[in-house]
Order: structure tokens, then sequence, then C-alpha cells
């Protein structure tokens, strides 16, 4: 990106579509966990722009930089859960 000759925005992402709750589901099972003992989820409380399903449309980086993701949705969650608990256990 950085080596463009013009400036411009890009989307760096998998491409694949996760809900909220999946995802929260996946961080909960790398700890063994099931997120629903642990989450409390107020429907009175939710907004009409929150995000229940993520997704990012990454084909303007696949064609301008030849940038693809190699890095799934799963991994990506283990990799901030386990940056998280070093973090806390640093404290």
């Amino acid at each position: 990106m950085l080596q463009q000759e013009q400036p411009d925005d890009f989307v760096i992402a998998t491409g694949k579509t996760i809900s909220l709750s999946d995802f929260i589901a996946e961080a909960f099972g790398i700890l063994e966990l099931n997120w629903q003992e642990h989450v409390i989820s107020e429907q009175s409380l939710y907004r009409p722009t929150d995000i229940t399903i993520s997704h990012a449309n990454p084909s303007k980086a696949n064609q301008k930089l030849g940038c693809y993701a190699t890095t799934s949705v799963q991994q990506i969650v283990q990799i901030m859960v386990e940056s998280m608990q070093r973090k806390l256990s640093s404290q």
C-alpha cells in the first residue's frame, strides 16, 4: 500500500462473513468456555447501527496489490485471544 504511486484506501480482510455470535463462540471456545454462560445479550440495548454480521470486501486490495488473506478468521481470533492472554499475564 505504501509503495503505490497514488495514495488510496484499501480494505484488508479475509472476505469471509462471520456473525458476531460465531466470532464470540470462537474466542470463548479457544478458552474452552461456553460463551452463552458468560455473555448477557439484552435486546433492548441494541442500536439500529450495531453490527451483527461482519463482511469486508478485499477485492480492491486483491486486484491492485495482489494482496490475499492467508489467515482465516479462526486463526485471527486465536491470535487475538493469545495476545490478550499474554498482556494479562504480564500485568
